[in-house]
């Protein structure tokens, strides 16, 4: 993990069509912005791994178009700070 502080992103979900990014000490952010989930990732470190909750495989349910847009919102965050996803 690149470890910028010491509260990193430690679990995602999804809800109302946004990306919810919790860390480990309880910040809670919300939004459906790439850049933003970047700017984020950059202040906490990319963590190697994450919990998520059974909202981000039924995306469509939490207000997004498909079952899996919160995963490639995820997705397209990490390969703007140059990741890659598999």
């Amino acid at each position: 993990m690149t470890n910028f502080t010491n509260d990193p992103i430690n679990f995602l979900s999804a809800n109302e069509g946004q990306l919810e990014l919790h860390t480990k000490e309880g910040l809670t952010y919300m939004t459906d912005k790439v850049e933003t989930i970047a700017k984020i990732l950059t202040n906490h470190g990319v963590p190697v791994s994450v919990n998520t909750s059974s909202s981000m495989d039924f995306a469509d349910e939490y207000g997004f178009a498909n079952w899996d847009g919160a995963q490639k919102l995820w997705a397209s965050a990490l390969e703007l700070l140059g990741y890659s996803v598999e």
